[in-house]
């Protein structure tokens, strides 16, 4: 995007179109733009978000760093820096679909904004050669599976497909399937696309300008009885940019007490985590797009056979609310008790074998018993002299 004659509102367009070194290699190619398209934007109103689209041919490049530069109006200072993630949460509607998204919420004046994204590899960018397929299994209904993972003697039900990167498990149909063993390494590469531009003609009033992004993948693991663990994807303060102020966390055994418009009204027996209390824990405090960890220790064991729902809503520092989170979801087998089977095995065959050592050393007392009565009742054996007549 070049300014004519120093103006920063009559602008020309420059595309430049990289061809692949390899003929028989589709060339990684990178398509960028805005929400708003090159509209007028009433950014008090309007939400402006910057997409970018990574992709091989038909397949998507998952792990790619990408990163979006904003140039302000009537600015000559380093453009603004925001890095835009694959990671189905705030903006981006997918994981590891190849198009990367970020909210913008820094807005100074009014006037023309000016986007680029670049993308490079940082040696963990790979092509997804199953997405074709994966696609195909979510029309179908196929999407995704449910996996039950064991922890004796706690059954954990969660949405899990694979995970490509080093983030929390993704869940809620909210990422496209990623299979290492056909997935390729795309090696180093560097991308420049330019988004286009927005012109803002009103910018929010207040520093704070929307609240917190929506949790989309809160999770639930069990350690014990009485201890488990949550995690999600951390929101900003504006959408998915900044840090929160704090968290409410609920817990309940009715999944109606955690929904939208009953989360605020719950009774304090469901509350796990209060505002006041978050605000100080450094594990959950974290920067947008982070991983948050909170280890929950339970006053009274979790009841077998019981299902438990677990949800959060964020607050930022204007103290805006964001929507309840997705309900995350934890349920106990009951552990039957095996039936009696009786004596073990070893013991079944010890009084087999002790029983035929019993019947065959009766056996031989009898036998040897007949046998030496027999010699003494017959009278050819007997040699005594007779008397004389």
């Amino acid at each position: 995007m070049v300014g004519l004659s120093g103006n920063f509102q009559r602008v020309i367009r420059v595309s430049v179109t990289a061809q692949a070194k390899d003929p028989e290699t589709l060339p990684i190619y990178t398509l960028s733009w805005i929400s708003t398209a090159s509209t007028d934007v009433d950014a008090s109103v309007i939400p402006v978000i910057i997409f970018a689209k990574v992709s091989q041919g038909a397949m998507p490049v998952v792990g790619a760093r990408v990163r979006a530069y904003i140039t302000r109006p009537y600015s000559t200072n380093t453009a603004v820096e925001i890095d835009l993630k694959d990671n189905g949460q705030g903006a981006d509607v997918q994981m590891g679909d190849g198009i990367y998204s970020r909210y913008f919420t820094l807005f100074t004046t009014t006037g023309r904004y000016a986007v680029k994204a670049q993308v490079w590899d940082e040696g963990s960018s790979y092509i997804n050669n199953g997405f074709i397929a994966s696609r195909q299994q979510k029309i179908s209904g196929f999407y995704p599976p449910l996996w039950y993972e064991r922890i004796s003697p706690l059954t954990l039900t969660r949405l899990s497909p694979m995970d490509p990167l080093n983030g929390p498990d993704p869940c809620c149909g909210s990422s496209v399937p990623f299979d290492p063993s056909k997935a390729t390494p795309t090696g180093p590469f560097l991308r420049t696309s330019a988004a286009g531009s927005f012109k803002v003609t009103k910018v929010p009033l207040s520093g704070d300008v929307a609240a917190p992004s929506r949790v989309l993948n809160l999770q639930v693991s069990p350690n014990n009885y009485t201890s488990l663990n949550l995690n999600w994807t951390a929101p900003g303060d504006d959408y998915d940019i900044g840090t929160v102020l704090g968290y409410e966390i609920r817990m309940s055994t009715n999944r109606n007490d955690l929904l939208e418009d009953t989360f605020n009204g719950t009774t304090n027996s469901t509350l796990l985590l209060g505002l006041n209390e978050s605000m100080n824990m450094t594990e959950i405090i974290v920067e947008a797009g982070e991983t948050a960890y909170f280890l929950v220790q339970l006053q009274r064991p979790i009841d077998e056979g019981t299902v438990y729902y677990f949800a959060l809503r964020a607050t930022d520092h204007a103290l805006q609310q964001s929507k309840v989170s997705n309900i995350g979801l934890l349920f106990i087998d009951k552990v039957s008790p095996k039936p009696d089977d009786g004596l073990p095995s070893w013991a079944v065959a010890l009084i087999v074998i002790g029983t035929l050592m019993i019947i065959a050393l009766i056996g031989a007392i009898i036998y040897i018993s007949d046998t030496f009565g027999l010699r003494s009742r017959n009278p050819a054996t007997s040699s005594t002299p007779g008397s004389q007549f």
